[in-house]
């Protein structure tokens, strides 16, 4: 088996909206030793026999209860993973498993005695990830929705973890998508976590197998909440040869981006080749074993493929801008054609409301024929109700006519019976005499014609033409 040598950093934050901060975390760069510290100079050190440890643990519960819990976890961990307790299980794989497994058990079995003895402390959870580097394989165990990353530069970034979350759940169960994950609106809810009154921790592992210039990241969901996967991406492909400054970026991204949580970060970096001076970036192509064990890899997370782009909001903003839009404006522009054809006219009907306002005339109307009006037309009235609404009515014929000289444009809709009025009575005084007369010629000619013609009238024919020239007329 070949050295593997390896670079580590972690750090956290209280971020820019907290108070206090509710994240832990505790690195070993070899567990051999029981040395629970960050190695400051920088260069790459060989992992020991019995490896490296990286945690991250993220209370929950408010006030001081959520900093308690993830104290409690840390210290747990950091108390089991000694060198008497693991040495027996580093050549076991499932012995490892099963050791990470019940190391998160007794933490979690400690917060909750914690939670009896402290009234204040009641209610308080934290989650867990934790990653055990034993030679060219990452063990990685966790409870919650704290993550661990991998990110190789063939590979790109994959999700090792799988979030204990109501979200991933939805996921797991076909009603959302993954890359819609970060984006949704309960994507801070957990199904798992230490410290449950009702059910007891039931944590996770999975065996990862590193690959010359892998890095293993943990995190809190303070950085994996704030930053999408393609800006982690980025970050970790330019300074991932160097953890202590990608540790720095990562947490300055999620800040950059709102910082309304804590942020912890732990980080290695490892190097699986003899030649610990060459480049981190492996210039030959990978092997075949290399590539059979990235595809089982990914067959194990398949909700979490390598992302390179941001697809969430690319796709929320294009469909409706393209295919919505237009659609919706065609309807919205052909009803208000519609409704001023229909409705003006017959908004403008109640015009005829106008003689209304009669009752206002005849009040001052009123008194005027006793003065004076009775005394002018005393000759064709002869009911006062008839000098009443005489005068009444020439009144409304006074206003029309002036309405119809200042609204020129209203003659035309008047009603006809009005502009027929005053030619009526000139046409009877001129006509009478002339149908008359007509009448009476008709029915001479008539006469006549029945005289002249119808032989039972030829005695009348012989007494007029005796009268009139003494001979008789006949027709035939």
């Amino acid at each position: 088996m070949s050295e593997v040598r390896f670079k580590l950093a972690a750090g956290t934050n209280v971020g820019l909206i907290r108070t206090n901060n509710e994240d832990n975390f505790v690195v070993c760069p070899d567990l051999s030793t029981s040395q629970w510290l960050i190695p400051q100079d920088g260069d790459y050190a060989v992992l020991g026999e019995l490896g490296a440890l990286l945690v991250v643990a993220d209370g929950m519960g408010g006030a001081n209860a959520g900093e308690v819990a993830s104290a409690i976890a840390v210290e747990t961990i950091q108390q089991l993973f000694v060198p008497d307790k693991i040495r027996g299980v580093v050549n076991d794989e499932a012995a490892i498993q099963n050791f990470m497994k019940d190391v998160v058990k007794s933490a979690d079995l400690n917060i909750l005695q914690r939670s009896k003895q402290d009234e204040s402390a009641k209610g308080m959870g934290t989650t867990v990830v934790m990653a055990w580097i034993i030679g060219q394989r990452a063990y990685v165990c966790w409870c919650g929705d704290s993550r661990c990353y991998s990110f190789n530069y063939n590979r790109g970034l994959l999700q090792i973890s799988k979030d204990h979350s109501y979200v991933q759940e939805l996921v797991d169960q076909g009603e959302l998508e993954p890359e819609f994950m970060h984006d949704h609106p309960l994507s801070n809810v957990i199904t798992r976590c230490l410290g449950d009154m009702e059910k007891r921790a039931n944590p996770d592992t999975k065996v990862y197998e590193l690959s010359n210039g892998d890095s293993i990241m943990l995190c809190s969901d303070g950085l994996s909440g704030l930053c999408y996967d393609d800006q982690i991406t980025e970050i970790i492909d330019k300074f991932g040869e160097n953890p202590m400054d990608c540790k720095n970026e990562l947490i300055s991204a999620a800040l950059n981006n709102g910082g309304h949580d804590n942020v912890t970060v732990a980080m290695i970096t490892v190097k699986t080749d003899d030649d610990a001076e060459q480049t981190v970036r492996p210039a030959a192509p990978r092997t075949k074993e290399e590539k059979e064990e990235a595809d089982t890899l990914k067959d194990t997370v398949k909700s979490y493929p390598k992302i390179k782009k941001r697809p969430v909001q690319e796709k929320i903003e294009e469909k409706p801008v393209v295919v919505e839009t237009p659609a919706v404006v065609e309807p919205v522009v052909e009803e208000p054609v519609a409704e001023p054809v229909v409705e003006t006219p017959v908004v403008a009907e109640p015009v005829v409301e106008k003689p209304v306002a009669e009752p206002v005339v005849e009040k001052p109307v009123k008194p005027e024929p006793v003065a004076k009006k009775p005394a002018e037309k005393e000759k064709p009235v002869e009911d006062k109700e008839a000098t009443e609404e005489a005068p009444a009515k020439e009144d409304t014929k006074e206003q029309e006519t002036e309405e119809k000289k200042d609204n020129p444009d209203d003659n035309a809709t008047d009603d006809p019976k009005s502009t027929a009025k005053p030619a009526a009575p000139v046409k009877v005084k001129g006509t009478s005499w002339t149908v008359w007369l007509v009448v009476v010629i008709v029915f001479l000619l008539i006469v006549a014609c029945c005289i002249y013609f119808i032989p039972a009238f030829a005695p009348v024919r012989e007494a007029i033409s005796q009268m009139i020239g003494g001979q008789s007329a006949n027709p035939q």
